[in-house]
């Protein structure tokens, strides 16, 4: 045997050491494709060819536009710690790398800088500026096929943005679901809980009962079941997104893409009727009293209750006793010569609430007349949905033909102030056009049997007006603020002396308080004819002046059934 042969060693080489550059840019990616782990098998394919040993794998899945990403990060700053060993870094292909030339360069240079040698098995890289060409001519040309496949994916997503289906990210409230013509066959459907818990809030904005942003964002804090963010909590500008997005009430409108107001496939949330109220209260000021963080269960009255004297809100705390706390509402005006620096125990103020509560409560008389009334309309309207669709169609008909007229001054004029004129008001147009489209969906045949009972729809309005005192004495802080913004009309003065001021209460309570104390006379039970017998049994008592008002669409049927839907439905 020749000790001196070449070809036995006592010890094999060590191997290069290598690590692996893997990257898609979409999750989709990731999942349906099998895309990192296809691009690993082959960069340790060829690692085993090279003869090198992969030690490590670095991942993103994002964009190939930047040059910044957190697997790329990590991998410089590994080769940073290594820089002696003179690592190979082993990608698929150069679009693995970027998909943008200015991206490329950027991170040949860092991987060259930090001690790493570049190799892919699909192309070859080179530090000689002459043997370069090839490279950068790949990289030019991937930047130009990553440019037009974004081109060709916007343009089919606009695409079906315009045929009524939302392609871009699913909003809260919605996810993805295969069966339709969506992304990929896809359609937005409600995810619950998140969707029922996102239509309250919307309607309730709607309707006042949540006064302000702040409100909402504190009502979805609440619940768990609608998403959150790292802390917990819904982002408060995230609040105003929510609120004005007319996905929500089925619509789609995408200005970047020049996508007008267009109906959606998608089952909304609300009606676009319910939508434009809150577009209405988000550009204008709350009428409703705001909620604010301070008020809790023990001063329910507080920022609602003002001093008589200068008409600010009384402040409220508490007193340190000897064996307990005293609470006080006092006047903190400094420019309130009468009361400034003066307390009302919070006792005498609140038991003075509620007996001014007592005396806005009209008689069961009148509440059994109401509730006749609003029974009586109720049927009728579940009788007419037909009449009112037939209506409402024929209204969104002619304003689509006041809207060809609009479009055939646009084309005549040339003038571009008139012109924009114009365009403002087919906008208007449009929407009035889609909010009666929007009514003859809900008339529709099919809707009409999926309506409330009158019992679901008037219960509890019914039983609010008959003794708001009973919501009052729950001890609840959200039903006690409730009653104050559904019973009276502004906030309530306060006299130490003489107790509440004259309350302005809302127009439920005046107008049936109208029909219990207008000065006329009760037609007593035997009638004004001769005594009949009464084939139903006797009936209660109304006022003589005030059932032919009370009975008419104008009169207390107007009045108060747009009241009773707008606040307790």
């Amino acid at each position: 045997m020749n000790e001196h042969d070449p070809s036995i060693t006592d010890k094999a080489e060590p191997k290069r050491k290598a690590v692996i550059y893997v990257r898609v840019s979409s999750l989709k990616q990731k999942s349906d494709g099998d895309g990192l782990r296809s691009q690993e098998r082959a960069c340790r394919d060829y690692a085993g060819y090279r003869g090198l040993r992969p030690i490590k794998v670095f991942s993103d899945t994002m964009t190939g536009s930047v040059a910044s990403r957190p697997g790329m990060d990590e991998m410089l700053s590994f080769l940073r710690k290594h820089r002696r060993e003179n690592m190979a870094v082993v990608i698929d292909d150069i679009s693995r790398l970027a998909r943008d030339y200015i991206a490329h360069m950027s991170l040949r240079r860092d991987i060259r800088e930090a001690g790493g040698e570049l190799l892919s098995p699909s192309i070859e890289f080179s530090d000689d500026p002459t043997a370069q060409f090839p490279e950068k001519l790949r990289a030019l040309v991937v930047e130009e096929e990553r440019i037009n496949n974004a081109k060709r994916a916007a343009s089919r997503m606009r695409a079906r943005m315009q045929s009524g289906y939302w392609p871009l990210r699913e909003p809260n409230g919605y996810k993805f679901e295969k069966g339709g013509g969506g992304v990929g066959g896809k359609d937005l459907v409600r995810e619950e809980p998140a969707a029922t818990i996102l239509a309250q809030a919307l309607e309730r904005f709607a309707s006042g009962d949540l006064a302000s942003q702040m409100e909402v964002k504190r009502f979805l804090d609440r619940h768990s079941g609608f998403p959150k963010n790292r802390y917990g909590e819904v982002h408060k500008q995230k609040i105003k997104k929510l609120l004005s997005n007319p996905l929500y009430a089925g619509y789609i409108c995408y200005p970047d893409w020049d996508i007008p107001l267009t109906k959606a496939h998608h089952e909304p949330l609300i009606s676009f009727a319910t939508h434009e109220k809150v577009l209405e209260r988000l550009s204008g000021r709350a009428l409703s009293i705001p909620v604010r963080k301070t008020i809790n269960e023990d001063f329910p009255l507080r920022s609602f209750i003002c001093c008589a004297d200068c008409g600010v809100p009384y402040k409220a705390s508490f007193s340190k006793g000897r064996s307990k706390r005293y609470g006080y509402y006092v006047c903190q005006t400094k420019t309130c010569d009468e009361s400034y620096g003066k307390s009302v125990r919070k006792e005498k103020l609140e038991e003075d609430f509620e007996a001014l509560l007592k005396s806005v409560r009209p008689s069961q008389a009148i509440v059994r007349v109401a509730t006749r009334l609003f029974k009586a309309a109720w049927d009728k309207s579940i009788q007419d949905f037909d009449a009112r669709r037939s209506a409402a169609l024929d209204a969104a008909k002619s304003i689509e033909k006041q809207i060809e007229k609009l479009v055939d001054r646009i084309l005549e004029s040339s003038q571009p102030r008139m012109i924009a004129v114009y365009e403002k008001e087919m906008d208007r147009l449009e929407k009035q056009r889609m909010r009666q489209l929007d009514d003859a969906e809900s008339f529709s045949r099919k809707n009409a049997g999926s309506e409330p009972s009158f019992d679901q729809a008037y219960r509890t309005a019914m039983t609010f007006l008959a003794n708001p005192c009973i919501l009052w004495r729950s001890g609840r802080i959200e039903h006690q603020r409730m009653v104050l913004k559904l019973t009276f009309a502004d906030r309530l003065q306060y006299c130490r002396k003489s107790g509440y001021r004259t309350a302005n209460t809302s127009l439920p309570f005046k107008v049936l308080g109208q029909l219990q104390s207008d000065g006329s006379s009760l037609v007593p039970r035997r009638g004004l004819e001769p005594p009949r017998i009464a084939p139903h049994g006797p009936e209660p008592c109304a006022s003589t002046s005030s059932a032919t008002w009370a009975l008419s669409e104008g009169g207390l049927i107007g009045l108060l059934r747009a009241e009773v839907n707008a606040k307790f439905q």
